[in-house]
C-alpha cells in the first residue's frame, strides 16, 4: 500500500469529533502536502464528495450511493463504524481498506503514519508517541472506562475537540512528535482537564432536565437538546436509551440531528447503530446517530 498512500492529495475525515480531528493531526503529519476536508456522515456535502484519483477516508466511508464511483477511483476507505462494514468490506476487497472493523480512526490513521514514515529521522521514537497518541483517543471513542488511562484520554479528547482544525498547521510541520504528546508545551494539557472538568459539572444539570418516557417496545428512553455530552450524560441516567436531538437548516431545508448512546441494561441492548442505518445514519452498537428532513419531531420517530 505505500505507493498508493503516497499518492493521496486529498482527506476526508469526520468532522466535529475528537476521533476525527485526531486522524486528520496523524494523516496531516504523515501526508503533509495532501488536503484534509472534513465532513458529517448524511449531510449533502458529504453527499457531493467528488470521486476522484489520490482520495482516502478515515473514519467516514464515502456515500452510500456513490460507491461504484469511489471504487472506480481507488479511494482508499479507513472506517472503523460498524454500520459502514457493507462499504468497507468492499474497498478491503480490492485491497483498497481494511476489515475487519476495530479500535478507532485514530488508530487506522496510525498505521498509516506507520507504512509512510519508514524512513523519518528518530522513527521508533515518534512511532511510539503516534500510537501512544491514537490510543488516549481510542479509548475515549470507544468509551473503554475501565482502561486506567480513562481520564487521560478524556482530557486530550476534551483538547482535540476543542483546537479542532487548529491543531492541523501544528500536525502538518511537527518533527519530533511534540504536537502529539507534550500538551503543555501550548497549555494543552491544563486546557484538556479544565475543559472536561467544566463538562463534568455540567452533566447533573443536564440529567436533571432531560425528558424521560417510555416507548412502545418498552424502553426506557431520556431525551436531552445537549449532544455535546449525551456520552457522559447517558452514564448519569439509568435508562436504556438516550438521545439528544436538535434543529438546524442546510440550503433553507430544516433538519432533525439525532445522536444515540445505549448500554445493556435488564437483559436487552438497543441497537443504536442499525436504528440509525435505517434513517441513513450510522455508528455502533452503543452509539450512534443520523439526520431526518421528513421525520422532525424526535418523540415520533422514537416512540416505536
Amino acid at each position: 500500500q505505500s505507493a498508493r498512500l503516497r499518492k493521496v492529495k486529498k482527506i476526508y475525515t469526520h468532522d466535529k469529533c475528537p476521533d476525527g480531528y485526531a486522524s486528520a493531526m496523524i494523516l496531516a503529519n504523515a501526508l503533509p502536502d495532501a488536503e484534509v476536508h472534513f465532513h458529517l456522515p448524511g449531510t449533502s456535502a458529504h453527499a457531493r464528495i467528488p470521486a476522484e484519483a489520490g482520495i482516502l477516508f478515515c473514519d467516514l466511508s464515502p456515500p452510500a450511493a456513490r460507491v461504484e464511483e469511489f471504487l472506480a477511483a481507488q479511494a482508499i476507505v479507513l472506517d472503523h463504524h460498524e454500520t459502514a462494514a457493507d462499504i468497507t468490506t468492499r474497498f478491503a476487497a480490492k485491497d483498497l481498506g481494511t476489515y475487519p472493523l476495530c479500535y478507532s480512526g485514530a488508530v487506522l490513521a496510525s498505521r498509516v503514519w506507520d507504512v509512510l514514515a519508514a524512513d523519518r529521522p528518530n522513527r521508533e521514537q515518534r512511532a511510539w508517541i503516534i500510537r501512544n497518541f491514537a490510543s488516549l483517543i481510542s479509548t475515549r471513542d470507544t468509551w473503554s472506562k475501565t482502561s486506567p488511562n480513562w481520564d487521560k484520554a478524556c482530557e486530550v479528547s476534551a483538547f482535540v475537540r476543542f483546537m479542532g482544525e487548529e491543531l492541523l498547521d501544528r500536525a502538518r510541520v511537527d518533527t519530533n512528535g511534540l504536537v502529539f504528546t507534550d500538551f503543555k508545551t501550548f497549555d494543552g494539557g491544563e486546557i484538556g482537564r479544565t475543559l472536561h472538568q467544566r463538562t463534568m459539572d455540567k452533566l447533573e444539570r443536564v440529567a436533571s432536565e432531560a425528558c424521560t418516557f417510555m416507548c412502545n417496545s418498552g424502553l426506557q428512553v431520556a431525551v436531552i437538546t445537549d449532544g455535546r455530552s449525551i456520552s457522559d450524560v447517558s452514564d448519569i441516567c439509568d435508562v436504556d436509551l438516550m438521545v439528544a436531538f436538535h434543529y438546524y437548516t442546510e440550503n433553507n431545508q430544516p433538519f432533525l440531528k439525532l445522536s444515540l448512546r445505549s448500554r445493556p441494561r435488564n437483559g436487552r441492548w438497543f441497537h443504536c447503530g442499525n436504528f440509525s442505518h435505517r434513517h441513513g445514519g450510522g455508528g455502533h452498537h452503543g452509539a450512534a446517530g443520523y439526520r431526518s428532513s421528513s421525520l422532525l419531531n424526535p418523540y415520533e420517530t422514537l416512540k416505536t
